[in-house]
C-alpha cells in the first residue's frame, strides 16, 4: 500500500519560521498532537494546572537499532 502525503506544516505553527527550523517527522507530529486534541475535545487554554498537562512524543530505541 502506498500513498502520497500533501503536507504543509506552517499550517500548524503560529510562528511560521518555527516549521522550516523543525524535521519533517517533528512537523507531522505537532500536527498530529493538535489533531488529537482537537479528537479529543481538549482546549489547552481551559486547562487550570498547565504543569500537569502534556504530549510526549517519542520513539522505542529499539525502533531503528544503531542510531
Amino acid at each position: 500500500m502506498a500513498g502520497q502525503v500533501t503536507f504543509s506544516p506552517a499550517d500548524w505553527y503560529a510562528n511560521k519560521k518555527e516549521a522550516k527550523r523543525q524535521s519533517r517527522y517533528m512537523n507531522m507530529c505537532v500536527a498530529g498532537s493538535k489533531l488529537g486534541m482537537a479528537d479529543a475535545g481538549l482546549d489547552k487554554d481551559g486547562v487550570e494546572d498547565k504543569s500537569r498537562f502534556g504530549i510526549f512524543i517519542g520513539r522505542p530505541r529499539t525502533a531503528h537499532p544503531g542510531t
